[in-house]
């Protein structure tokens, strides 16, 4: 529970189809086509999506009470209308939770059930279609740290509203960050959390992690936002 005392209140979930089920796992295809070989960083495994992995609904009971989800949709083509389609028939609370993915197709119905949705913007050429189109009607954009440069955060807090980036390891480029105007920072280092908690007080940025993987029993990196904190359980 290493976030929730640094005063994480979000936690992410990395989330799967596994036929029927929805699954929490790290472990994604390490090669295009062969998706019984799966790899989370140095880590590799032979099987498919939810081998070794945790249901969602047990994931969820482990949380802290009170706090809220971010579920991290990973699935490609086909499969993420299929996995959002199994988030509509969970036995989750709309109200409780975050969605985001990098398929935005998917993400409407989850909005329209209650589900707060956020962009996920991972190069630069989704970067430019989100400055291009018309203001989103999702709760915010999450872009990959580094594509946030010169302009690029006024400009995307015109188009988009809430602004969250990932992930930010490195404790000086989260302060620029923050003081940039971001909304939220995902990092895997509860010390980003306390240093801006330390630096904003009470009103910190703070919004929903990536992880610290080190052990089962411990809630992982986070992201940190001025205005909210977040984390994301280990699945090893």
């Amino acid at each position: 529970m290493t976030l929730h005392g640094s005063g994480a209140n979000v936690f992410e979930l990395d989330v799967q189809a596994a036929g029927d089920e929805v699954v929490v796992s790290h472990f994604l295809p390490l090669v295009p086509g062969v998706p019984w070989l799966r790899r989370d960083r140095w880590a590799v495994r032979w099987g498919p999506a939810g081998t070794g992995a945790e249901r969602l609904s047990a994931a969820v009971d482990r949380l802290p009470a009170g706090s809220e989800v971010l579920l991290d949709l990973k699935a490609d083509g086909d499969r993420g209308g299929a996995l959002a389609a199994l988030i509509l028939r969970a036995a989750l609370d709309p109200g409780r939770c975050y969605v985001s993915s990098k398929q935005w197709s998917v993400l409407p119905p989850l909005r329209q059930a209650g589900f707060r949705t956020w962009r996920t913007v991972s190069g630069p050429h989704a970067l430019a279609r989100v400055l291009r189109d018309r203001p989103t009607d999702d709760d915010a954009v999450t872009v990959r740290h580094d594509l946030l440069r010169g302009r690029a955060i006024e400009r995307l807090r015109r188009r988009a509203g809430r602004l969250i980036a990932w992930t930010v390891n490195d404790i000086g480029r989260a302060a620029r960050l923050a003081a940039a105007g971001v909304d939220g920072i995902t990092s895997d280092r509860d010390e980003v959390f306390r240093v801006l908690r330390s630096a904003y007080g009470p009103s910190a940025p703070t919004t929903p992690a990536a992880a610290d993987r080190s052990a089962a029993d411990r809630l992982g990196g986070g992201r940190a936002l001025p205005r909210q904190l977040a984390g994301e359980p280990d699945q090893r």
